[in-house]
């Protein structure tokens, strides 16, 4: 069929034009999605009607940027540029952040389905927060203990005002590294910096008194 324009001609393929397929899992999200090839797939209905696609790259200041530009019948229609931020700075970071762009960009321009629609949860979904070393270690060692115990020696703990009470009551603790783990997971930040602080005066304390003893063995020898 002949066409008079290049919009007619869209409109026309654009009729004949199914979403994409989904093909990809986002492992964040879980999600599927339609990978770059898939997209493309979906917009040969293009060629039929006497339109080409070029997606040329755009400077951007901390990232890529793609335009899908439609040709055809002496016109052409910019479809405004998709940034994207790369990651890594690497080739590797820049043509992963090139391909999202394409296919966002690709399927944009064109109207097609390419991600799974979770009506926004993906934008506005709060961060995880970070793990931390503790609780890491507890994970990838598997580590045992009874977690009621852990929490009632780390409210004793919080409970000390005394510092040599509270380094002797840590020093029991330490006797089980395992147990150790799982009370300093339960200590809350002001008791972990307090113990650590106390803990490194005694060791500094100890290294000057064998300073002092190693000096005052060279005065006897003298």
């Amino acid at each position: 069929m002949k066409h008079q324009n290049l919009a007619e001609a869209l409109a026309a393929a654009q009729a004949e034009m199914g979403h994409a397929h989904f093909d990809s899992v986002n492992p964040h999200f879980r999600s599927k999605f339609a990978s770059l090839p898939s997209v493309i797939d979906a917009a040969k209905p293009l060629a039929a009607h006497g339109i080409a696609f070029i997606q040329h790259s755009r400077p951007q200041e901390k990232g890529v940027g793609i335009e899908t530009v439609l040709y055809g019948y002496g016109e052409q229609i910019g479809t405004g540029v998709v940034p994207v931020p790369v990651d890594k700075s690497n080739a590797h970071g820049v043509g992963a952040a090139m391909t999202y762009a394409k296919r966002y960009s690709l399927s944009m321009a064109l109207g097609i389905g390419a991600d799974e629609d979770d009506d926004g949860n993906a934008a506005v979904a709060t961060p995880k927060k970070a793990k931390s070393v503790v609780q890491t270690v507890i994970e990838e060692e598997n580590l045992q203990g009874d977690k009621v115990e852990a929490n009632a020696r780390a409210v004793a703990l919080s409970g000390i005002d005394n510092d040599d009470e509270l380094l002797e009551a840590w020093d029991e603790v330490k006797e089980d590294n395992d147990f150790t783990v799982l009370v300093w997971q339960e200590l809350n930040s002001q008791v972990r910096s307090r113990i650590k602080r106390l803990d490194k005066e005694r060791k500094d304390a100890a290294v000057a008194v064998e300073i002092a003893e190693v000096a005052e063995a060279k005065k006897v020898t003298a």
